[in-house]
C-alpha cells in the first residue's frame, strides 16, 4: 500500500527517479545504497545510543579480530563457572583464572591444568593411553606427598624404559626399570641391530652405597655360640659370636627377608688377630641363608666376622 503525505516542495525534480521528487512525492519509492552515520575504517559498529551508530571496541582488518588494544578481558570465572564454556555441553567445565597470573583448566566444576606467569605446567596427574579414545593405562602423578613422583595403576605391575638408541619397535637398545613377578628389576634390552650394553652402578662424586631400608637385621642361628649378635642388612653386616656357648665352623645365618635368587656372599675375619685357622673358606647361599665353614678351628666366643652378599648373573 502507497504511503501518502501532503508535501509541497520548491525544490525542482532532478534526473534521478530513484529521488523522491516534488512531482512525485505520493509515489511508492525504492531507496538503496544510502548509508548514513561516520566511523572508523574496519571498525565494527554499534549504537552509541538510542538513535546513534559509532565505533565499537571491535576491529575487523580481515585478518585479525580485536578488543581495544589488542586485549580480550573477561571476569576471572571460577573451577565451577569458568569465563570460557563450550555451547551446548557442562558449563562448568573450561577455562578461568586461578589467580591473578594463573590460567587454569576445570572439567566439570573440578581445576586440573593449569599455566603460571613463568611458563610452567601444573596438573594433577598425566594419564597415558594409546590413543586419544583409549583407555588409560599409564599414570604419572604426584604421590600424596611433596617432592614424590609416581608411576602406577591400580595393581598393574610398571615398567620404565630410558632409551640409548631407536630405530623403530624392532630395533633399540633400552635400560628397563621394572617389576616381574613381584620381583623388582633393573637391566638392559636390545633387538635387532641394538648391542647388549653393559650395567654399570658408579657414583660420579662421592660413595656408592648399596643398602636396603630393614629394621631388623639377619640372625645367626646355628653354631653361633649363646645370645650372638648380628648388625647390619641382608646386604652388608657384622656377625658376632655369642659370648658364651659353642661357636662351631658351619655357622648359619638367616636373612630377614628372602632373596630372588640366591645370592653371592663373601664373608672374611673382622679381627686382625684372629687365628688363621678360623678363617672363612666356603660360604654357601641359598634364598634365606647362607653357611660358612671354616678352614680347620672352630670361632671362639665373640668372635666377629663381616659379611657383603649380592645378587649375580
Amino acid at each position: 500500500m502507497p504511503t501518502t503525505h501532503t508535501l509541497v516542495s520548491a525544490i525542482a525534480d532532478g534526473a534521478d527517479t530513484a529521488l523522491v521528487r516534488p512531482s512525485d512525492w505520493n509515489a511508492d519509492h525504492t531507496v538503496t545504497g544510502v548509508v548514513t552515520g561516520s566511523g572508523t575504517t574496519n571498525t565494527i559498529a554499534k549504537f552509541t545510543s538510542s538513535t546513534a551508530v559509532g565505533d565499537s571496541l571491535l576491529t575487523d582488518n580481515g585478518t585479525n579480530v580485536t578488543l581495544g588494544s589488542g586485549q580480550f578481558l573477561f571476569p576471572a570465572g571460577t573451577a565451577a563457572a569458568p569465563f570460557l564454556a563450550g555451547s551446548g555441553v557442562n558449563s562448568n567445565t573450561g577455562i578461568f583464572f586461578l589467580t591473578d597470573d594463573f590460567l587454569a583448566f576445570s572439567t566439570n566444576g573440578t581445576g586440573f591444568v593449569g599455566i603460571t606467569n613463568g611458563g610452567q605446567l601444573r596438573v594433577t596427574d598425566v594419564n597415558f593411553g594409546d590413543g586419544v579414545n583409549s583407555s588409560n593405562d599409564t599414570i604419572l602423578l604426584r604421590d600424596g606427598v611433596a617432592n614424590t613422583l609416581a608411576q602406577r595403576n591400580g595393581t598393574n605391575a610398571q615398567e620404565f624404559r630410558l632409551y640409548n638408541t631407536f630405530t623403530n619397535a624392532s630395533n633399540y637398545e633400552r635400560g628397563v626399570f621394572r617389576w616381574t613377578s613381584n620381583v623388582l628389576e633393573l637391566g638392559f634390552q636390545a633387538a635387532g641391530t641394538g648391542t647388549s650394553r653393559s650395567l654399570r652402578l658408579a657414583a660420579v662424586t662421592g660413595a656408592l652405597q648399596l643398602r636396603t631400608s630393614q629394621t631388623t637385621a639377619p640372625t645367626c642361628t646355628t653354631n653361633c655360640g649363646t645370645s650372638p649378635s648380628v648388625s647390619g642388612t641382608d646386604t652388608v653386616g657384622r656377625v658376632t659370636m655369642g659370648a658364651t656357648g659353642t661357636p662351631a665352623s658351619g655357622w648359619i645365618v638367616t636373612f630377614n627377608g628372602t632373596w630372588a635368587a640366591a645370592p653371592h656372599c663373601t664373608v672374611w675375619s673382622s679381627l686382625s688377630g684372629m687365628a688363621a685357622g678360623k678363617a672363612p673358606i666356603v660360604v654357601v647361599t641359598a634364598t634365606t641363608t647362607f653357611t660358612v665353614t671354616t678352614n680347620g678351628t672352630s670361632p671362639a666366643n665373640s668372635d666377629t666376622y663381616d659379611y657383603h652378599c649380592m645378587l649375580g648373573s
